[in-house]
């Protein structure tokens, strides 16, 4: 095979891969949502320093940050921050 036909199959393969992995998304994607970034959003923590929840970052999709990086989900611990 010369250099140019093996280019090209290289890059039909290529195509072919991203297309199947984009439909692979897509199938596991709720309807009505346009990509896998809208189906969660963080929610407006108004609490000011010295309250409780001051730092803290909310997630719809039930998921909490605490001001030293660890994640809880559902009320939870699932992650602990590395400790430096």
């Amino acid at each position: 095979m010369k250099t140019n036909e093996i280019l090209i199959l290289l890059a039909a393969a290529a195509a072919a891969f991203f297309l199947l992995k984009k439909n692979a998304v897509a199938a596991v994607q709720p309807a009505g949502t346009s990509s896998l970034a809208d189906m969660v959003s963080g929610i407006f923590n108004p609490a000011m320093a010295g309250d409780p929840g001051f730092g803290w970052q909310y997630f719809t999709n039930g998921t909490a940050i605490d001001p030293a990086g660890n994640y809880y989900f559902e009320g939870r611990k699932v992650w602990s921050a590395p400790q430096w």
